[in-house]
């Protein structure tokens, strides 16, 4: 039974991969690309690659735990993608600031402490459970993607205000499909 589940997960990461490699192609392909066309592609090529990683690690195909473990840590960069997706979308701005980068300290500092941290407190023991690392990186994972889809509302709020003052026409303009996806995990339901 357990051996069926394992090769429905490792299914399930190849195909997310693949699956990813597709999306970005697509989007690379893209003629007259902007700045949120290039954040979502390297948000796709993060998941694709974070599939990839846990497909070849669980395979024993690659690499030692230790990636699987940094990999980990992927939760936390999706908050900030979105963050920046959003920004980039309603600001219309060409490039991202040297602030941007602030969002991904979260990610940078847990993968440090995984990799120099845990390496130097012994040996590769194989995969840890990213929930035992520490309270705080619980808590920090747990809590990054509602915050930056908290504050990837109020950006998107503050464009569709923006947006009904200057167009008497607003639909497709107001990004509503786009705080459906931040803010329920579920598709939204149409109206009759």
């Amino acid at each position: 039974m357990t051996q069926d589940r394992d090769v429905d997960l490792f299914t399930i990461l190849l195909l997310g991969a693949v699956q990813a490699a597709f999306l970005l192609a697509l989007i690379l392909g893209k003629r007259g690309k902007v700045l949120s066309d290039w954040v979502l592609a390297a948000w796709v090529a993060v998941l694709g690659t974070h599939h990839l990683i846990s497909f070849l690690v669980g395979r024993g195909a690659v690499g030692p735990s230790s990636w699987l473990n940094v990999n980990a840590g992927v939760p936390l960069l999706q908050g900030p993608f979105l963050f920046v997706y959003v920004q980039a979308l309603t600001s219309g701005r060409r490039r991202l600031g040297a602030a941007t980068l602030w969002h991904l300290l979260p990610f940078g500092l847990f993968a440090a402490y995984l990799v120099w941290g845990l390496q130097a407190a012994g040996p590769d023991s194989g995969p840890l459970s990213v929930f035992r690392v520490s309270l705080l990186s619980t808590i920090a994972i747990l809590g990054s993607a509602p915050a930056y889809a908290a504050a990837s509302w109020v950006l998107l709020r503050r464009h569709r205000l923006h947006t009904l003052e200057r167009h008497s026409e607003t639909r497709g303009r107001d990004l509503t499909w786009l705080r459906w996806i931040a803010l329920t995990p579920s598709t939204p339901r149409t109206r009759s």
